[in-house]
């Protein structure tokens, strides 16, 4: 099914919102620019369950979801039967933002990335895949909301303060990464 990109904007737009109704305690960020703009994640999100980055399918080149059926296995995504790439392309985000904030600060927890699927006419989940949760859009928030803490305020904190700053999002030179 081929939308019109305003109707895409719109429910991208409509899960930010949806996220902008998480507690006080959880940043939201969209559109965030990583690897000199190359790539941009369209929302990172920090609370006390960890750090995601949350790709809603809808932006871009990727694969319109709306109205279609999509499916789900270990390895594996189909949408409307077409096999796409999109869980490699979220690990690879998430990876790529868990290098970037360990070489500023102590990160124990990977960041986790998260596909969330927004309006599929069907949403199968055969297999679950072992590094990306795959979710209805619909149940995101209470998904994260549901989460184990594993970040403490300072950390929750640091973590944005991190992500807020642009400079945080270019790699450092070899000589000032820790060891």
């Amino acid at each position: 099914m081929t939308m019109h990109s305003s109707a895409i904007r719109q429910r991208v737009s409509a899960l930010g919102a949806l996220l902008e109704t998480l507690p006080p305690e959880w940043a939201v960020f969209h559109a965030v620019p990583i690897d000199r703009g190359n790539i941009v994640i369209d929302h990172l999100v920090v609370g006390p369950g960890g750090i995601f980055t949350i790709n809603s399918m809808l932006q871009g080149g990727a694969a319109r979801c709306c109205g279609a059926d999509v499916w789900v296995g270990n390895r594996v995504m189909l949408i409307d039967g077409q096999k796409v790439p999109h869980l490699q392309d979220s690990e690879f985000e998430a990876e790529r933002v868990t290098t970037l904030v360990r070489e500023r600060m102590p990160l124990l927890t990977p960041v986790q990335p998260v596909i969330a699927v927004v309006e599929p006419a069907v949403l199968t989940i055969a297999g679950r895949p072992e590094r990306v949760k795959v979710i209805d859009a619909n149940d995101l928030r209470g998904w994260l909301l549901r989460l184990h803490p594993v970040l403490s305020a300072g950390e929750m904190q640091e973590a944005s303060d991190l992500i807020d700053s642009p400079g945080s999002w270019h790699p450092l030179p070899p000589a000032a990464v820790a060891v």
